[in-house]
């Protein structure tokens, strides 16, 4: 028989991590004897899910503060447009829906810069925008480099 002491244990484990293999694992209990527990007592389900949440944003915000924190070092536009259009409603991005067939990228990325254009006039959608024609203007430098195609 388990005593209460293990149990509390791995309800700080799970708060820490989110992770029910991990958090057995390093606790020496079997992921079945977890479920076991959950099924037995209502009581210990309850503990248990409040838990893994709080676990789950525990490891998403280290996650967060990761991924800022290499976008900032490595001046890496992608990792910081990802982190703001996920983080702060001035940079969501605004739904649209484009078919494209047997289009290159060149031409992909001016309709991209075309479509933006279109697009409210906000200053995060301006940014955005920016930041998307400065990607045509690379793609199309890196596949057209002597600019023949101008």
């Amino acid at each position: 028989m388990v005593d209460d002491g293990t149990k509390r244990k791995l309800l700080k484990e799970l708060e820490r991590t989110g992770n029910i293999s991990r958090s057995c694992a390093k606790l020496g209990i079997g992921t079945t004897t977890f479920y076991r527990w959950k099924s037995e007592s209502k009581r210990f389900a309850s503990q248990a899910s409040t838990a893994i949440r709080f676990g789950r944003k525990n490891l998403c915000e280290l996650v967060e503060y990761s991924l800022a924190q290499k976008a900032i070092k490595d001046a890496d536009l992608g990792a910081m447009k990802y982190y703001l259009t996920h983080n702060d409603p001035r940079y969501k991005r605004v739904a649209s829906k484009v078919i494209m067939e047997h289009t290159n990228p060149v031409e992909l990325a001016r309709i991209t810069a075309a479509s933006a254009r279109n697009a409210s006039n906000d200053k995060a959608t301006e940014d955005i925008r920016q930041l998307i024609e400065d990607v045509a203007r690379i793609t199309a430098n890196e596949s057209d480099p002597d600019g023949i195609n101008e």
